[in-house]
Parts: structure tokens; sequence; C-alpha cells
């Protein structure tokens, strides 16, 4: 099986390479001024899965891409710098960027975890560690393999410097659990006494974050996230030595992004999926964003009320907005921005596309998309808006996906079962 981004160049392409080469070669031998070759600006380089600007530095901020590296971003240019073309054919698997993580104390600390699969035909990962704002590294191969084009690439941050003792740093794997250094990054070992040692629905340890404390300077509170939708949040009041999971937290979904507020909140947004489902990941389609509070332990939940998922009406305004309203018309705006402010300056508004929806297609979009929510789809409701008895329409259709374990009944709800999430579009099929 051949890795992605493994190219077959054309016999052609490869002859007129070499001519060029051959050219070049021939003018400089003739005096003329010599070529001066460097980086081919390609624009596209993988999905970019991190952006990781620096916590009181304004102006220092990084990028991490899934296939294409890391880059960094120049204030004054206004343009990025790549920061991973340094890797030879032999190293093609450390080209992907799992996780970046910037030294608060030290801005000029770079830390890079870098490794784009974890599978048996690909190699080990490494991380590569700079004191020079990224403008140099110094690499340490890794024991374990990291995935950043796997699935799950958009959670983090995995890797992690300890505020209060910046030599230390925590990285979270895929299929290996939690490991720390205390020298800088240059030698490796995995916490043993953390709790998840091995993988978790293909996505592992993803995120680690410090809660610096001035009662307990050299006792300060660690928060490690899990892609696991049962237990998905770790905590450590001692530096790391023990570790417990957090009391009371939210379950059924996965854990993705975090963000610990100065006020001691902590905000964790989850999905019913580990996000990008190429290599086996599955889609988010349903998420909720939870705040935690680390003096009280309460949590509670945020996340935003709106028609997600239903044939509620919605609105949007802006360039390339989408809008629906909750009967049978849906219209988009114009994408190009330019565009959409002349034909707002002309016409009021700038609508480029609009579908008028049968009640057939009303149906079935019903259907769909309540299927998508995490507590299912009503059949009273169903049949209050469009007067029909879906159970005795689709008959067949349900009582084959129960029977195959796709769906579930729990009184008036239909709801996908876990195995019926990963077929969602075959289950779909049946009701368009």
């Amino acid at each position: 099986m051949k890795p992605c981004g493994s190219i077959a160049l054309p016999r052609a392409l490869i002859l007129v390479f070499v001519l060029l080469l051959v050219s070049a070669g021939s003018q400089a031998q003739s005096g003329s001024t010599p070529y001066h070759w460097q980086n081919v600006k390609i624009v596209a380089g993988g999905f970019i899965t991190g952006i990781v600007p620096h916590p009181t530095v304004p102006g220092v901020m990084f990028v991490r891409t899934d296939i294409g590296g890391a880059y960094r971003f120049n204030p004054s240019s206004k343009k990025w710098t790549p920061l991973t073309d340094i890797f030879n054919q032999n190293d093609w698997n450390l080209t992907g960027t799992e996780s970046i993580a910037l030294d608060p104390v030290d801005p000029s600390r770079v830390y890079l975890a870098q490794g784009t699969y974890t599978e048996v035909w690909s190699g080990k990962g490494a991380i590569l560690r700079s004191n020079n704002f990224g403008a140099s590294f110094t690499r340490t191969d890794l024991p374990i393999q990291l995935g950043s084009n796997e699935p799950g690439r958009y959670s983090g941050e995995r890797l992690a410097v300890d505020p209060q003792h910046h030599n230390i740093l925590y990285l979270g794997s895929r299929n290996n659990g939690l490991w720390t250094s205390t020298d800088f990054g240059a030698t490796w070992s995995a916490v043993s006494s953390f709790p998840v040692t091995g993988p978790t629905s293909g996505v592992g340890v993803i995120f680690v974050v410090f809660q610096p404390t001035s009662q307990r300077p050299k006792r300060e509170t660690i928060y490690v996230g899990v892609s696991d939708p049962t237990t998905g949040l770790y905590s450590s009041i001692d530096g790391g030595v023990t570790w417990q999971a957090v009391v009371g937290q939210p379950a059924g979904f996965f854990p993705t992004h975090q963000a610990l507020a100065p006020d001691g909140n902590l905000y964790i947004t989850y999905g019913d999926g580990t996000g990008a489902d190429g290599m086996g990941g599955q889609r988010i389609g349903n998420g909720a964003v939870w705040k935690y509070n680390t003096t009280t332990g309460v949590w509670t939940n945020i996340t935003p009320v709106g028609p997600w998922w239903t044939t509620a009406p919605y609105y949007g305004f802006g360039c390339s907005a989408h809008s629906y309203d909750g009967g049978f018309r849906r219209w988009a705006n114009e994408r190009d921005p330019v565009r959409y402010i002349e034909m707002i300056k002309q016409h009021g508004k700038a609508i480029v596309d609009e579908t008028r929806l049968t009640k057939a297609d009303r149906q079935a979009e019903a259907v769909f998309l309540g299927l998508r929510l995490m507590q299912g789809f009503s059949f009273k409701e169903y049949e209050q808006v469009f007067g029909a008895n879906l159970r005795e329409k689709h008959e067949s259709d349900l009582r084959r996906f129960r029977e195959a374990g796709l769906i579930e009944c729990n009184g008036d709800l239909l709801r996908l079962t876990r195995a019926g999430a990963l077929l969602s579009n075959e289950v779909f099929a049946a009701f368009v």
C-alpha cells in the first residue's frame, strides 16, 4: 500500500526536467548569470489542522498541517515560512506535523511533533526542537509513531510545555499513552502512572493543559484529554505523579479541543465522532461545549442553542451564507467577496442560488437530519408536521435496519446506534 502523497512522474515530465537541468548547466558554463534555485510555491499543503499563537508575545504564530508540515507567520511580510522542508525521501513519514508547542517562558523555543501515519508501513515519529523561533531544529527520534494525517487530526494540542518548569514537556500519543521530557525535549519516556496506555478510538491522548498555581508552584494541576466517549478527561494535582478521572464529566461524546481561561474555567468541545473521517475516522455530525469550573468541580453545558440538524428556519448574513425559511425555500449568497459587495450595493441583496423544496424533499430531510441528533428522531413530530405515519410508510426498512443493529427505538424516538452512525448514509438513503 502506497502512503498518501507518493507520486509517479510521467516519463515525459522527467525528460523535460532533465533537459532543463542540461540547459541550465550549459548557460552557466557560457558565462551567463547562474540560476538561483528555491522552493516552488504550491499554495496547498494539506489541511491546516491547528493554529498555535504564543500566549504572551504578539505576532509569534505557527500553524500545522496534516501532510504539509509546519509554518511560522512573518508579521513584516505577512507571509508564512515553511519550517519542515528539511526532510529527504527516507524521512517522508515526518513531513506531517501532529502538534506544536511554544514555550511560554522563552518565546524563542519551539517544538514540533512530526509523524504522518501509525501504519505498519510507516516509520517512527520525531520531536523537532528549536531555540531560535524555528530557524533551525535539533531532532530527537521517538520510539513511537505519530499520525498527523489520521482521525482526530484537528484535536489538540497534544504537545505542551510546563509554564512553571519549562524544561518539562508532555506529549499525548495515539497508541502509546502519555509521554514526558524533563530536558527540553531531548529525551522522552512514557508516563507509567497515566491510566491510558494504549489506543482509544484510534486517536488516543489528544491534549495536555497546565494550570499553574502560586500556592503550590511545584504541584500545578495538569489536565489531559483522551478521545474516549466514556472517560475523556484526567487530571493530576501533584505535577504528574498520580492521575484521576475528573468527576462528573459528560459522557457519550468524544473530546476534541480545550481552552483554559484565566478565571480557572476549562472549556472543552465534544463531538459524536472523532473527526476527519479519512483513514478510518468518524465524521462529527453533532457536538457540545462544556465548561468545567476547576475550583468548584461543577460542569455546565454551554452548547449554543440553535436549529442544528433540524428543519427549523435559519438565516445567514454575509458572503457565502446560506438561509432557510423553515418551509419550502432555501437560498445562498454570492461566494466571491468582491462580487458580493457589488451586488449588495446595486441590488441590496446577493442571492445567487435559490431552491424550492417539495414536500417529499422536506420529509426526507426531516428524517436524515433528525437521525444526526444524539437524542434521535421523533415519529410523533414527523406525523404532526407532515400528516404521515413514518412507521407504516417505511415498516420494512425500519425492521431491516433494526435487525442489522443500525437503529434503535426508545419510545417515540428513533436513533442510530454506534454501528449505524458508521453506516449512516446507507440508512439515510432508504428515506430519500
